[in-house]
């Protein structure tokens, strides 16, 4: 599934989950150890390679990967966060087509295009507060949460997780992203007026 230029190219959710289900099983055919320490380091094994296949642009074979962490160590937080970044990744790929001014008579498009495209953000959510469950400190986590509930029209979620960003990292390259995504909220919020 690489696409050109070794960028991964955007799918509809349903011609990327068989594949990557399939890439899935083959990994969980394999031997996984029994012990839960060597568990952990397989999964984190597995999140590490998915990069590797994403910069490659095999989209199916890195969230596979993932998919199969989470299975062997479901307490994989990286690999968690990991497949909500592709998720959300994914999710904007869906919308490039549709950037600038729409078209006239492309307002349909833009709707079919919507849907899938929260999937993926509803996807990255999900992996996010469950990444979020077991390492409730990383503010990289909560920043993206964050964008993403923004993302999903979700304003109050979008401005708690972007808060508890900056509680974690004040200074830090989190917590100043987060909260330049809170003022940026703010700024847009008062543009909008009552």
């Amino acid at each position: 599934m690489a696409a050109l230029g070794g960028e991964p190219r955007a799918l509809l959710p349903e011609q990327l989950d068989a594949d990557v289900e399939r890439v899935k099983k083959e990994i969980l055919s394999a031997h996984i150890p029994d012990d839960s320490t060597l568990r952990s380091v397989y999964a984190l094994q597995l999140a590490s390679d998915s990069g590797e296949c994403w910069r490659a642009g095999d989209t199916a074979a890195a969230l596979g990967r993932l998919s199969a962490a989470v299975e062997i160590d479901p307490g994989c937080h990286i690999a968690h966060y990991e497949m909500a970044w592709h998720y959300v990744s994914l999710g904007e790929e869906m919308h490039k087509p549709f950037m600038g001014s729409v078209v006239v008579g492309m307002a349909d498009t833009y709707a079919q295009a919507l849907a899938p495209r929260m999937t993926y953000y509803r996807r990255a959510i999900e992996n996010l507060k469950k990444a979020l469950e077991i390492h409730p400190g990383r503010a990289a986590a909560w920043c993206l949460l964050g964008k993403v509930e923004y993302l999903t029209g979700d304003v109050d979620a979008a401005r708690a997780a972007f808060q508890e960003a900056v509680r974690l990292d004040g200074s830090g390259p989190d917590g100043r992203l987060a909260r330049s995504n809170l003022q940026l909220m703010e700024s847009r919020a008062s543009q909008a007026g009552p």
